[in-house]
């Protein structure tokens, strides 16, 4: 059966068996017992150390499951609704990390076509695992969002959740009339984890570039505020950013907070290739 891969070697398209992917020029690439398939190691990435580590990634997991973030989740289904409607349609979510955003889709428009790529090969462990046993599954790939493994002109839409977005690969790989949906922390995201963290916490910069070859049409703004009790709030923080950047004794720190209130800020951007 013919997946929507193409090989990362020669660039033709990826016959899916079972157990592994294979293109007319005999390259082949295995799927692990977990349902994943390693499509960078052909690039000699190093896919061990690429991303998230596993601590953070089983951290964002447990988080993100909790279902503190699901009104961006939903909103994301929102802005993709209006291609619900189309034939054949062909999702990425490019810097996937462990599915949860695309699950929420999938779990939407099950007739959606989804592929979820990330170097951090940890977390799509994670991604393919927690589906094993759903019969409607997502498509879940060792792959770099600035290399994407696709056609061009192929896909729907791109979403970019808290991720580096390539415009260039993303207008490549989109249709004519496609959608790249970016979402990124507002100023305020966050901001009373940073209160009960850091002595002179500071809000996050917004940070919105023009994308060439995309028109921007809607701006989506969320912003709610949520409780946490100490094992949350400690899964939160692992699982953001500021972890690797704090010293030591603010992690110590934030294993030790009590119950907290914070801000969950997003923007939501909505871009049109043309």
């Amino acid at each position: 059966m013919k997946s929507r891969y193409v090989c990362p070697i020669c660039g033709e398209i990826l016959e899916e068996t079972e157990k592994s992917y294979f293109c007319s020029n005999n390259h082949s690439f295995d799927v692990s017992a977990d349902g994943y398939v390693n499509l960078a190691s052909a690039k000699k990435s190093n896919t061990e150390i690429s991303g998230d580590a596993a601590d953070t990634c089983r951290a964002r997991k447990k988080f993100l499951e909790a279902g503190y973030y699901k009104p961006l989740a939903d909103k994301i289904c929102e802005c993709v609704s209006e291609i619900a409607a189309q034939d054949d349609v062909f999702v990425i979510d490019a810097g996937c990390g462990e599915g949860y955003y695309s699950r929420c889709m999938k779990d939407m428009f099950p007739a959606f076509d989804i592929y979820g790529i990330d170097l951090a090969k940890q977390g799509v462990k994670i991604a393919a695992k927690t589906q094993k046993n759903t019969e409607n599954k997502n498509h879940y790939s060792v792959a770099g969002i600035f290399d994407m493994p696709f056609e061009n002109d192929c896909a729907s839409a791109v979403i970019s959740i808290f991720a580096p977005v390539s415009d260039k690969e993303s207008h490549r790989v989109l249709k004519d009339g496609g959608l790249l949906i970016v979402a990124c922390p507002g100023k305020k995201h966050l901001f009373g984890l940073k209160q009960a963290l850091y002595e002179n916490p500071t809000e996050n910069e917004e940070k919105f570039p023009e994308y060439e070859g995309f028109t921007l049409e809607d701006t989506k703004e969320i912003n709610y505020e949520i409780g946490l009790d100490n094992e949350n709030a400690a899964a939160l923080f692992a699982m953001t950013p500021y972890f690797w950047r704090s010293s030591k004794e603010v992690r110590q720190k934030s294993e030790q907070l009590e119950k907290i209130l914070t801000d969950v800020h997003f923007i939501v951007k909505v871009y049109r290739k043309i």
